[in-house]
């Protein structure tokens, strides 16, 4: 049989056609001089021999298939080749339906098959996701991962066959046009493409010759046609450029195969080719299933921008007597998430050796410490655990905003005294973190990622920092999570002048800053503030300043030698910036005068209120999403809320966004805690949920205190305007939950969500670990419930509670802090199991990560019912979604995108 090569019959026209078209060797990136190239109306004498293409009367249900090309990574519409094939396709007159388990680009007919980094063998079992769509055509690219991992060349034309064998045989009469190893730079492309490729020719001559219907598209044939130009500065992925040119070798691949008569239409399967039935709005989530990603947010809101230091100085508020070069620390004793205590640790240990004395001076409230006269013996405290000052670190490792003593032996193995909260301590005798190999001098403790239990860093000798996230959700860690580098080192020098201590205050909601200290005291710091990386909880770093001395130290020192041991960060005077941060870090020095002859020291201790401010709140830290007019669909609204407790609203558009800002209608202010409260509320403690069921959302406020409910109704439908709120009563919902919100900004106690689907929120109470109780809000009254949702050992702080199938019940999602995924537990409705009033069925994965899980949110924005995908980036405010659809949902048109039929065609030699 003959052997339809692309690339053989394209030499042909070439060489026909020189004399009418353009130079092919000129490379170009530019795409309008793609379309020029090849437009439709370039004559050519061997075009009759093609004939113009002619679509027959059914659908290409074409099955893109590979990894990340395929993917369309690194295009800038992240739609590769495929838009521009599909476009073109239906200008040609081709009826076309793109299938494939996963979606990705802006396109709207935007499903695929590929994953990154995929090799043939691994694109082979994932196929198998897809071929219940049953495509009569299957697009593949694949081998280019082989040669990046030089992963068993020789066999590559085996493991592609074997895939060959199992796409035929679970789609009989399928079309598969094979694409060759694209040119690259990369190691590892030009070592192995030339092989692998040579396999694939022949893999595809011999399938011919057995009768099958395959297709090669050579994208080494013309030469000049995609050729390292066309290639991204990663050596590997096409420019966009290059995904048209790719797009049209595709297309004159399929054309091949309908002039060879391998085309035939596709199988009836329970999916429409032509979405003319709308689809069922009620489906399980598929893994990667989502359309998109859509801008739909450009950045608003109000941040306080970087940290900028200012001080006061208070001048010595305390005289210490005691022994010379005494060892002093701070720490959090006897007041949960207060002012910070004195310490001394001194060289007395217990009659039994199982513990040491510490000298106690017990913040008195007033920007110093208790200090007894002298010749009176200073209050002391016992810690169980004799370790020597040099290995004594206290941090807090449960949460609950006392500091606990933490022993770091000399080899790096650390061991836990469990703070009790009334001056005493408990031996955990059981090992808090094991060595990581760093002795005992480079270990470092601090909460990296804001859940306010410290984790276990370790220093390199050039100051990058690598750290072991603390997965507690008790008293001692259940788990460590290795977080990698997540601080590069910034080139001081001394990585002895390395501190993490909260500067700002933002503690309140996580997260210890970065500083570096000289022998003067003079201090750099960076913030921590949350970032959004896939794959990491490396923090976004922010240089601070100073208010006098602009950029470069914070603190200035004291201008001369006295010794990084004898300057300290705490909070001494408890005053936080503004509502919901804690006191920020005050400066201090030890100023030590010793007293040789009487074998002792005064200390004065000198104090720099901290009156700095900025890096505590972002603009993504006020986002909020609900229907608060009433939309039908019922769209939600984007609300955005002040840290003080206002709200500004952006009207929906009902569901759909437009290619350019803005994304969103009229936005205003609705309301104000200081107009309903009389003052500031905590936006963590603000939420928006349909009490009554009226179909608008209306606005909670939990006490943190005591977990008690205040509402306000929303009356836009009575009113037309947002001008007055009624406060609802809720005196019927002595509503009991004994949990505390956490630390961190997600780590709430109390939530809400329509668990039974009555149209009004529940209430639901949250242990750390995840266990749910809570009250059912029935329109009769409320109904309480004891268990809800057995715990799964998940951190409440990642979960989210939104409706992620579209049967009006909202569902459980737990999000993978470092990627993103959103693992679900279907709601299926008050069916009693395991002691929880509802059934819950877990699913694993079913969002596919874009970020890191505190940047990810799932509110249905297009009014489907159905959780979307919304990825917000904490700093900018800006935003992308991938939509939650059904199948046949959102392919009205064919599943054209508005300028499908406007696009300038991709062509290629011998088609017009």
């Amino acid at each position: 049989m003959r052997i339809m090569l692309v690339g053989i019959c394209a030499a042909v026209l070439v060489a026909k056609c020189a004399a009418q078209l353009p130079d092919l060797s000129i490379a170009t990136n530019n795409s309008l001089e793609v379309d020029n190239l090849f437009r439709r109306d370039v004559a050519c004498p061997v075009w009759p021999y093609w004939g113009p293409p002619t679509p027959d009367d059914f659908y290409l249900r074409i099955l893109p298939l590979g990894a990340s090309i395929v993917w369309g990574y690194r295009s800038s519409d992240n739609n590769g080749f495929r838009k521009r094939l599909r476009d073109t396709l239906r200008q040609d007159g081709w009826k076309v339906n793109m299938v494939g388990s996963l979606h990705n680009g802006d396109m709207i007919d935007n499903n695929v098959d590929a994953k990154i980094g995929n090799r043939i063998d691994q694109v082979h079992a994932a196929s198998a996701s897809s071929t219940m769509y049953q495509p009569n055509v299957i697009l593949i690219n694949a081998g280019t991962n082989d040669c990046l991992q030089a992963y068993d060349i020789p066999n590559a034309g085996a493991r592609y066959g074997a895939m060959l064998d199992d796409l035929y045989n679970a789609i009989p009469g399928v079309t598969i046009v094979v694409s060759t190893v694209l040119i690259g730079s990369a190691t590892g492309i030009p070592q192995y493409r030339d092989s692998v490729n040579s396999q694939l020719r022949n893999l595809v001559a011999q399938r011919l010759s057995n009768g099958q219907k395959i297709v090669l598209v050579d994208t080494d044939q013309p030469a000049s046609w995609l050729t390292i130009n066309y290639i991204g500065d990663d050596g590997i992925h096409p420019t966009d450029a290059g995904y048209e040119r790719l797009a049209a070798l595709m297309r004159k691949g399929i054309y091949e195969g309908q002039k060879t008569g391998f085309l035939s239409a596709p199988a009836e399967t329970q999916w429409s080719d032509d979405g003319s039935s709308p689809g069922d709005n009620t489906c399980d989530k598929v893994y990667g299933n989502g359309h998109g990603p859509v801008n739909t947010q450009q950045g608003s809101g109000l941040d306080d921008g970087p940290y900028v230091h200012d001080s006061e100085s208070m001048g010595s508020v305390a005289t210490i007597v005691t022994s010379i070069r005494a060892n002093f620390t701070f720490a959090r004793i006897a007041n949960a998430f207060g002012a910070h205590d004195l310490l001394e640790v001194t060289a007395y240990l217990t009659d039994d050796g199982s513990g040491r004395y510490y000298n106690y001076y017990p913040n008195d409230g007033n920007g110093s410490w208790t200090v007894r006269p002298q010749g009176e013996e200073q209050e002391q405290i016992i810690v169980p655990d004799a370790c020597i000052a040099k290995g004594v670190r206290f941090v807090d490792i449960n949460a609950d905003g006392l500091d606990d003593m933490i022993c770091v032996a000399v080899d790096g193995t650390a061991y836990a005294m469990i703070n009790n909260g009334n001056r005493g301590f408990t031996n955990s005798g059981e090992v808090w973190k094991a060595s990581e190999g760093p002795k005992q001098d480079r270990v470092l403790l601090a909460d990296i990622d804001g859940d306010g239990r410290a984790d276990y860093c370790t220093i390199a000798d050039n100051g990058d920092i690598s750290c072991w996230r603390n997965g507690g959700q008790g008293n001692m860690p259940e788990y460590w999570q290795e977080l990698g580098v997540v601080v590069q080192g910034k080139g001081f020098g001394d990585v002895n002048g390395v501190r993490f201590f909260d500067l700002n205050g933002d503690a309140r909601i996580g997260r210890h800053d970065w500083m570096w200290m000289d022998d003067t005291g003079k201090t750099w710091t960076y913030t921590n503030n949350r970032a959004c990386s896939k794959g990491t909880l490396e923090p976004l770093w922010r240089a601070g300043s100073n208010k006098e001395l602009g950029e470069g130290p914070t603190h200035a020192g004291m201008g001369k030698n006295v010794g990084r041991s004898a300057i300290h960060f705490a909070n001494v005077f408890n005053e936080p910036e503004s509502i919901g941060l804690y006191g920020r870090g005050d400066y201090i020095w030890m100023r030590e005068f010793q007293s040789v002859s009487q074998g002792q020291s005064y200390y004065l201790v000198n104090v720099w209120k901290n009156t700095g401010s900025g890096a505590t709140k972002l603009k993504a830290d006020g986002d909020k999403y609900c229907n608060m007019m009433g939309h039908s669909p019922h769209a939600m609204d984007y609300v955005w809320v002040h840290s003080t407790g206002w709200m500004m609203l952006y009207e929906s558009l009902g569901g759909t966004f437009p290619v350019n800002p803005p994304y969103w209608g009229p936005h205003y202010q609705i309301w104000a805690a200081t107009d309903y409260t009389g003052a500031e509320i905590d936006r963590r403690d603000l939420h928006l949920a349909d009490w009554d069921g009226d179909g608008l959302c209306d606005i909670i406020y939990v006490n943190p205190d005591d977990n008690s409910l205040r509402v306000w109704l929303n009356l836009y439908k009575v009113n037309g305007n947002f001008d007055k709120w009624t406060e609802a009563d809720v005196s019927a919902y002595d509503f009991d939950c004994p949990e505390k919100r956490g630390v961190g900004i997600y780590d709430l106690a109390v939530r809400f969500a329509d668990l039974d689907g009555n149209g009004r929120t529940d209430i639901l109470c949250i242990k750390p670990n995840g266990f749910t109780s809570g009250c059912l809000n029935n329109a009769d009254g409320p109904e309480y419930v004891l268990q809800i949702k057995k715990s799964e050992d998940k951190d409440r702080a990642n979960f989210h509670w939104a409706d992620v199938n579209g049967d009006g019940r909202a569902d459980l999602l737990w999000v993978d802090k470092f990627n993103g995924d959103g693992y679900v537990y279907y709601n299926q409705g008050e069916t009693p199991v395991d002691g929880s009033l509802f059934t819950w069925e877990g699913e694993g994965a079913v969002y596919m990560g874009n970020a890191q899980g505190s940047c990810m949110h799932y509110p249905d924005l297009d009014g489907d019912g159905r959780a979307d995908m919304h990825v917000v980036d904490s700093l900018e405010n800006t935003a992308q979604t991938w939509f939650n659809l059904c199948p046949n949902e959102g392919s009205s048109s064919n599943g054209d995108d508005p300028d499908t039929f406007e696009t300038v065609p991709v062509t290629w030699l011998g088609l017009t």
